[in-house]
């Protein structure tokens, strides 16, 4: 049988993902959609990055439908994201580079938008409630491509191979081919359906929820000496998180590299 060619989708759904202070431009995280009172801000607050992220609405759910050619690069996508707002809303904000957008309904009603590099800023045609459940899809398409992520000079987002695609997210790509909250202290769960032409393959991994903690965790009590190497190998065959150890802080963590030994894991069939 031919090999297929594989087109690799490797995301952080449930840890964390974050969007580009290069992207978002200069001004701090009061910055807003509108000028408003009740217009969601441009940044969810955060102290390093203060574009990353919106304000005023948790995301719940992600249900994104795309067609892309690895040929031509072309992707085309309906994205439907479910929320509820956490205060009145005028206005309100996703994190969307590059991509152009053709049509936003809000509650299913037609809304307006405007856009800078980093921001798709959404007008719904009437204004939300605090606490309202809030549903937009976004019919968007384009070319994505990765970027460079400030402060770390590596390249990020949706990275084009030989033979396919890879969206690394770790720490931000999300942007670069869907509009999203992209911030970690939003998590929310995804569904995908991805439509490749014949001979390739969308493969996608995850991150469970307090993953990263339990490695750390887990990670520091071979350094402490109180676990061995073997013993945290043994962790990691049994699959069982019960014998990992969370107890750090969940704040400022994030996955950057991860590096298996040939003879850690079985190779995949």
């Amino acid at each position: 049988m031919r090999p297929q060619r594989l087109l690799s989708v490797l995301l952080a759904l449930s840890t964390l993902v974050i969007a580009p202070v290069a992207a978002g431009s200069a001004s701090g995280p009061s910055a807003t959609c509108g000028p408003s009172l009740d217009a969601g801000t441009l940044g969810i607050g955060d102290a390093y990055y203060p574009r990353f992220g919106n304000g005023g609405y948790d995301v719940q759910h992600y249900d994104l439908a795309i067609k892309y050619g690895p040929g031509t690069n072309h992707l085309r996508g309906v994205a439907t994201i479910a929320a509820q707002t956490t205060q009145a809303l005028s206005c309100f904000s996703l994190d969307l580079v590059r991509l152009n957008v053709s049509a936003i309904t809000v509650n299913g009603d037609p809304a307006t938008w405007s856009r800078t590099h980093h921001e798709l800023m959404i007008t719904p045609a009437t204004p939300l409630g605090s606490g309202a459940d809030l549903t937009v899809v976004v019919s968007y398409e384009g070319f994505p491509k990765g970027f460079v992520i400030p402060s770390l000079d590596a390249v990020s987002g949706f990275i084009r191979t030989a033979d396919g695609v890879v969206v690394a997210g770790e720490p931000e790509a999300a942007t670069s081919w869907f509009p999203v909250n992209d911030h970690p202290t939003d998590r929310a769960s995804y569904t995908f359906r991805i439509t490749v032409p014949n001979g390739y393959q969308v493969v996608a991994n995850r991150f469970l929820r307090g993953m990263v903690r339990g490695l750390v965790g887990t990670m520091l009590q071979v350094g402490r000496g109180k676990l061995s190497l073997d013993q945290f190998e043994e962790i990691l065959r049994s699959r069982d998180n019960r014998h990992a150890d969370f107890s750090v802080p969940g704040h400022g963590l994030f996955l950057f590299r991860v590096y298996f030994t040939d003879s850690l894991l079985p190779a995949s069939e």
